[in-house]
């Protein structure tokens, strides 16, 4: 008896300490829950791909007036993008896009009641820029969704931000006695680039760092539909080719070469590209009601020294329009 009760007692303590070391076995570390965390969130990452029709606006040295946040919307150009984006968290997700722009802007159009913008006109720039963008952004969902896409919320504000690289390369057309073609205009350093004493060319590339906002639509298990603003900040003056100041004629080839052309255009009387006369605005500038003509050699305007365009302020634009994601299905997982 004795011996059965001592056996009883000797299963009971084993037993006892084999339950206690399983239990500090299985006790779960802070590392273990964030790697069970991940594991968790990780079988719940999905792809999505899709497109955006987009509308861009630039700001920069042609620009209607001298505010920092100016733009002729007259000259709201397309944007298209495709894009590529993987939920990692909650409300974090990555995002991969190829995007092309169109920007545009003339002096014509300046406002010819700032008084600080009035110069634009005289002055008789115009552009056209195409840029290529390639960016990479991390976009935080307001809202969190713990479950898979099909739990997804139906509405989700988010904003992003992130980096990117751009190829652009601007043009403008030469004057209508010349035939009114398009020129790219960087080759010509319509500011003296590339020559003695004046600045090195610019680069065709060149960083980008995109930021906005936007908010998405569930619109059925697969197919979101987004509507989002975003801002591009550049770190260069030449998106339209204006940034410094004027150079010396001779030094750009002299009065008949191309590049002295499209540097200096205070003396055309029709617009190149709005191709409408620009006698009544420069008379209106000048104050004259004479019968001789406005287009004439201007202090100010053409030489060496001369402001052309304002470098302490770097161009950007803006993106605003609609994205079509649709997302893929988990690979290895069928959705119930």
């Amino acid at each position: 008896m004795k011996r059965s009760t001592a056996l009883l007692v000797l299963i009971a303590i084993g037993f006892s300490l084999s339950t206690a070391s399983a239990q500090r076995r299985r006790k779960v570390t802070p590392t273990s829950k964030y790697s069970l965390a991940s594991a968790y969130y990780a079988k719940r990452q999905y792809v999505t791909v899709g497109a955006s029709l987009n509308a861009a606006n630039y700001f920069g040295d042609i620009a209607p007036s001298s505010s920092l946040l100016s733009t002729d919307l007259r000259f709201t150009r397309l944007n298209l993008s495709v894009f590529v984006m993987r939920r990692l968290r909650p409300r974090l997700s990555v995002r991969g896009a190829i995007m092309w722009s169109r920007l545009q802007g003339d002096d014509f159009n300046a406002n010819t009641s700032d008084k600080n913008a009035r110069y634009r006109f005289v002055r008789n720039l115009h552009f056209r820029n195409d840029i290529k963008e390639l960016d990479a952004t991390a976009v935080v969902d307001l809202y969190k969704n713990k479950q898979n896409f099909l739990k997804r919320p139906g509405l989700i504000p988010y904003a992003f931000a992130g980096f990117g690289v751009i190829v652009h390369n601007p043009r403008a057309k030469v004057p209508v006695t010349d035939g009114n073609r398009w020129v790219k205009l960087r080759p010509l350093g319509t500011e003296g680039q590339g020559r003695s004493g004046y600045r090195k060319p610019y680069s065709p590339v060149q960083i980008v760092i995109p930021a906005g906002l936007g908010i998405r639509y569930r619109v059925n298990r697969r197919v979101d539909v987004a509507f989002e603003l975003s801002f591009r900040y550049t770190f260069t003056d030449y998106l339209d080719d204006v940034s410094g100041d004027y150079a010396s004629p001779e030094e750009l080839g002299g009065f008949n070469s191309l590049a002295y052309k499209m540097a200096y255009r205070v003396e055309e009387n029709i617009a190149a590209y709005a191709k409408e006369s620009r006698e009544p605005g420069m008379r209106e500038f000048l104050n004259e009601d004479s019968n001789d003509s406005p287009f004439r050699p201007l202090n100010g305007y053409g030489q060496r020294g001369d402001q052309r365009g304002k470098p302490s302020e770097k161009d950007s634009y803006i993106i605003t329009g609609f994205h079509f994601n649709y997302i893929l299905v988990p690979t290895g997982r069928r959705s119930r």
